[in-house]
């Protein structure tokens, strides 16, 4: 069976000298040199560094893909780390912007606030020796409101 992501059918011979050596030997009637994993049952040295080169290099390959994995997470995580700081930029502009606004609208009260309390002390404040002219009475302010609803002659 092959393996995924691996070019085509399993290894069976430790090198492609022993596959040429099978192919020779099976032509002539003579045994075979030993497979992969009759060599490494025997304790063969070099199947042994061979199958060591093997898990080395699907351990290589294992980390590669994890490699490839955590790149796209990382980019990933930067643009939305962008997009975060693109958003909290604006954010901040607003704020700032607003503070100014709160600034200007609090000196505007603050000055109206003056201008009315000099209004009022210069209301409240009578001046010296003015009576303050009274107003119409009860009976003459119905007296012209009777006047005003009677219909012109």
């Amino acid at each position: 069976m092959t393996v995924p992501g691996k070019g085509g059918r399993p290894r069976k011979w430790r090198s492609d000298a022993d596959r040429v050596r099978a192919f020779r030997a099976r032509e002539r009637g003579d045994d075979e040199p030993t497979t992969i994993e009759v060599a490494l049952e025997s304790g063969d040295e070099a199947a042994v560094a061979w199958d060591q080169a093997r898990q080395l290099g699907d351990t290589i390959d294992a980390l590669k893909a994890e490699l490839k994995t955590t790149k796209a997470a990382l980019r990933r995580a930067e643009k939305e780390l962008e997009r975060e700081q693109v958003r909290a930029n604006w954010i901040s502009e607003g704020n700032d912007r607003l503070r100014a606004e709160l600034d200007a609208v609090e000196r505007d009260r603050a000055d109206l606030q003056e201008r009315l309390d000099g209004l009022l002390r210069t209301i409240t404040t009578p001046a010296p020796n003015v009576r303050p002219v009274p107003g119409p009475n009860r009976a003459q302010r119905r007296q012209e409101e009777r006047r005003r609803r009677r219909p012109p002659t």
